[in-house]
């Protein structure tokens, strides 16, 4: 093989490696202790892994509001990150403690009836995200919540917290909800997702919109997207200026 073919080969190996190592990693993860109804705020310790994308070094944070929480990263590490969230109450799933999940969606955040929560982290990097957002209330009662985020009222996702999704009966499965309205096909989860999400001048806002009983959250993951495109195009070029050259020799 002559050194171009090599070098060819080797520029496509590495458009496929970058492509195939892009994976998502879990950035911020907040857990919300709650706390109510005679079970006490449940904390993750630092080295709890939880969540539907795994990380340990989740930022418990107490109670139904805060202004300016700063937020540490998966690794331990500060971060420029801060959240500001408000709440009508705390209360508990009943999730239970055993595992680092289960403590995960054991507290919530509660709302009001027909009520909204807000949630708003500012100093994001730039980038893109994936944003999961927890929500599993104390009864898989069929009540019902739309969530927005950045203020995109038409790309709202719906969850019910129907029993066949209650993670505390369903084997600590989670499963995520992506109906695009109220009970619509997809409603019964425990989360929810908004993929390839862009900080708008840094912020990333979420709000919970009751839709009969009370709006539930146990917690957010902030996940950085992969950008495998970019990689691969980085590669192709690199393969397409040797072929050109090889075409002029």
């Amino acid at each position: 093989m002559t050194k171009l073919r090599m070098a060819l080969v080797g520029a496509a190996a590495m458009a496929v490696a970058g492509m195939a190592s892009a994976a998502p990693a879990p950035y911020v993860g907040v857990n919300f202790t709650g706390g109510g109804n005679s079970i006490a705020a449940q904390s993750l310790d630092p080295a709890d892994v939880a969540g539907v994308l795994p990380q340990a070094n989740w930022n418990n944070v107490n109670g139904a509001s805060g202004s300016g929480v700063a937020l540490k990263d998966a690794n331990g590490n500060a971060t420029p990150v801060t959240l500001t969230f408000s709440g009508a109450g705390t209360w508990s799933s009943g999730a239970g403690a055993a595992t680092p999940n289960q403590k995960l969606m054991q507290g919530y955040v509660d709302g009001t009836d027909n009520g909204h929560n807000d949630y708003l982290f500012a100093n994001v990097p730039a980038g893109v995200y994936n944003v999961l957002v927890y929500a599993q209330p104390d009864s898989g009662d069929g009540r019902d919540q739309s969530v927005i985020i950045n203020g995109v009222s038409g790309a709202a996702v719906y969850v019910s917290s129907d029993a066949s999704s209650d993670f505390r009966n369903n084997g600590n499965v989670f499963v995520r909800a992506t109906a695009t309205s109220k009970d619509g096909a997809g409603a019964s989860g425990n989360y929810v997702e908004f993929d390839g999400i862009s900080p708008v001048a840094g912020f990333i806002s979420l709000q919970g919109q009751s839709l009969n009983f009370r709006n539930f959250a146990n917690g957010i993951q902030l996940v950085q997207a992969p950008e495998p495109a970019t990689i691969g195009v980085l590669g192709v070029g690199a393969v397409g200026v040797l072929a050109r050259r090889r075409r002029k020799e």
